[in-house]
């Protein structure tokens, strides 16, 4: 990814969390997109994308977190 898209990304990601929970900073994510080819090939693709210099052990947490909160359908918000 060039540094434009992935300042890009970035920059929409925190305008996203400041849309939805201001006072928030973004300081890691894990983010995996379900990409299917505009000629279909019959298979299903997969990106996944994370900060450059994110811990492995960070991103493991998120994605673990995230599939936390969809089984039990809970942000975590109290």
């Amino acid at each position: 990814m060039s540094a434009d898209t992935k300042a890009a990304l970035e920059s929409a990601l925190q305008a996203h969390v400041n849309d939805e929970r201001h006072g928030y900073l973004v300081v890691g994510y894990a983010l995996e997109a379900h990409l299917v080819k505009f000629e279909d090939d019959g298979r299903h693709h997969y990106l996944f994308i994370s900060p450059d210099r994110q811990a492995y052990h960070s991103t493991l947490g998120l994605l673990q977190t995230a599939m936390d909160d969809f089984t039990v359908m809970d942000d975590g918000d109290e």
